[in-house]
């Protein structure tokens, strides 16, 4: 009869240690998906906020196209001023492309 109590006492030792570790793995996992969706919203908004300010200065760069007297000039005009103008060098007045610091293209106006 001692014999069958100390069974008894093990297995419910078992019984216990699973409980805890299944609620302990439970609330871990819980705190990692909290912490997994934290990290996808922050970089959503970092991208979002990024994506505004390449925006933003297109807009800009649109505002000072506009103030370089161009007014008045027609199309080809327009076209022969900026590819004739060497201190700009661009042909295309409306595409300006963004780079990241490893020199790849992450946006464009």
């Amino acid at each position: 009869m001692a014999k069958d109590k100390n069974k008894r006492k093990k297995g419910s030792v078992i019984v216990l240690v699973l409980v805890f570790s299944s609620v302990f793995l439970i609330a871990l996992s819980g705190l990692f998906g909290y912490i997994l969706k934290q990290y996808s919203n922050s970089k959503r908004l970092a991208d979002k906020e990024q994506a505004l300010h390449i925006a933003e200065s297109g807009i800009e760069y649109y505002k000072w196209y506009l103030a370089h007297e161009l007014e008045g000039k027609s199309e080809y005009e327009q076209e022969q001023y900026w590819i004739n103008e060497e201190s700009i060098g661009i042909a295309e007045p409306y595409i300006g492309i963004f780079y990241d610091h490893q020199a790849s293209a992450i946006g464009s106006y």
